[in-house]
């Protein structure tokens, strides 16, 4: 990199700092890694190597032997060859390895990125292996633990009466997997989800991996349109809104689910009691593995109505702030949040199904008002509206100023009914006085209604009792503009 970085390390008590670009930075990371080598040497043997980098700094600071800055350099310094940076990458913790992975792609040093990578496999597939192997030994045994752990170690340890088996594993991050995705490796991504299933975690979007593969092998852009904006199956709605592309949205919510429960509803009704079994297996619900096994539909569809609004439903929606519906301008949940219990708002799986229904048709109707919107705003801008004031043209002004405020309303306000109605809903808010909130202001109202009735006094010839001031207006575009 350009410019000069500080680097250093502590080692046997004494802090080594130099410049990037001074000439004893390659000789003293040559130095160490040597003696590093003597200390070990073979891949398999990691509690040496461990113990050893275990007496060195290792505090969070950017001057450790493993700080990204050191790292930076190891993958850069010609002075490093590939049976010492494996040494070197050897003694890393599982975060400090997917670090030196990511930092590898981002510096497109592909020969270091499957000397990493064949490291990591080397590791995993020796310690996943290992524990699945301990476990089946030690099955029953008393104050006996097996597990995985991020650093390197020992395998075994005895504390006090229990025996401690340990195995190293190194997980792949998802911003690293999503760079190695992003720069087609996708070889290594498939191999880091097995890795990532076996020792308990999730992995990247599969979705996200498919798009990839279409992708890389010119696969159609509207296929790989519809997995962007999809996660396990279930529709990302945030996602979904940035393409602004009502079409598409339209056809994504009528053929995917935006609810987990969706999912598992379709299997119950399809009777495909092997693909519920497998969900209830992989999510851990006991409850409702239990009765699949027994066969009571009426117990099973308690149990999935928990993926609603009962114990489940928190862990399972990934686009719960979209779960409502507007009423004269309000938000009203749709989901009844519960904890530690089995209330439910639902009382049956087509309940659930109209509920999604409905936010569906929401979602699809605010995006089409927000589009209208934005091309009427887009064109009624504040700049437009002085220009045509310093015409003479008011009338014009007037009547386009109210078309500009209606798109507001129904799009922003989420109100409905004719102009007249929704601006007196809209004026009612600032009309009660309420020292806590502060929101009593009669004039706001009074300009807007004035506004209101002028625009009809011109579209429909009617008389005005009352018509606007040049300031009036001028104010009434200020408000309009920044209102939406």
């Amino acid at each position: 990199p350009s410019g000069s970085i500080e680097i250093g390390y502590t080692y046997r008590g004494k802090q080594y700092n130099f410049k990037q670009d001074s000439e004893e930075v390659d000789f003293i990371v040559n130095c160490f890694m040597k003696e590093l080598k003597e200390v070990n040497n073979k891949i398999d043997e990691l509690t040496s190597i461990g113990a050893f980098v275990r007496n060195t700094n290792r505090t969070e600071s950017n001057n450790t032997i493993f700080s990204e800055n050191w790292c930076k350099l190891i993958l850069t310094s010609s002075s490093v060859n590939k049976e010492l940076k494996l040494l070197y990458f050897c003694a890393m913790t599982s975060k400090e390895i997917d670090t030196a992975l990511r930092m590898a792609v981002e510096n497109e040093k592909e020969k270091d990125i499957y000397i990493i990578w064949d490291l990591i496999c080397q590791i995993n597939d020796k310690n996943i292996k290992a524990k699945q192997q301990k476990e089946k030994e030690v099955a029953g045994t008393y104050m006996t633990y097996v597990r995985y752990s991020s650093v390197p170690c020992r395998e075994y340890e005895a504390i006090g009466t229990s025996r401690n088996y340990s195995y190293f594993v190194i997980g792949i991050s998802e911003p690293t997997l999503q760079i190695l995705l992003d720069k087609g490796y996708i070889d290594i991504v498939r191999k880091a989800q097995e890795y990532s299933i076996a020792i308990g975690g999730k992995g990247i979007n599969e979705e996200m991996i498919q798009a990839a593969e279409l992708k890389k092998n010119g696969g159609s852009p509207e296929q790989i349109k519809i997995l962007s904006v999809l996660k396990d199956g279930i529709v990302q709605i945030d996602k979904l809104l940035e393409s602004k592309d009502l079409k598409f949205v339209k056809t994504i919510l009528n053929e995917y689910p935006i609810h987990l429960i969706e999912k598992i509803i379709a299997y119950y009704h399809k009777e495909d009691w092997k693909k519920l079994f497998e969900f209830a297996i992989d999510n851990n619900d006991n409850s409702l593995a239990d009765c699949i096994i027994r066969g009571n539909k009426v117990d099973i569809e308690k149990q999935v109505l928990s993926y609603w609004d009962g114990n489940r439903a928190d862990v399972s929606n990934i686009n719960w702030k979209h779960f409502y519906i507007m009423q004269n301008g309000r938000e009203f949940p749709l989901i009844k949040r519960t904890y530690g219990g089995a209330v439910r708002s639902a009382k049956n799986f087509e309940d659930v199904l109209d509920k999604i229904q409905l936010v569906k048709q929401r979602i699809i109707d605010e995006l089409s008002l927000k589009l209208d919107k934005g091309k009427i705003v887009g064109d009624l801008t504040k700049e437009y509206f002085e220009s045509e004031l310093a015409k003479g043209n008011t009338d014009m002004v007037i009547i386009k100023l109210c078309v500009r405020l209606e798109a507001i309303l129904r799009c922003d306000c989420h109100l409905e009914g004719d102009f007249s109605d929704m601006l007196n809903r809209y004026c009612s808010r600032f009309e009660t006085y309420d020292d806590e909130s502060n929101n009593y202001d009669p004039y706001t109202p009074r300009k807007l209604n004035k506004l209101r009735m002028q625009r009809n006094g011109i579209v429909h010839s009617e008389k005005c009792k009352e018509t606007l001031t040049l300031d009036e207006l001028k104010w009434c575009i200020d408000y309009i503009c920044k209102l939406g």
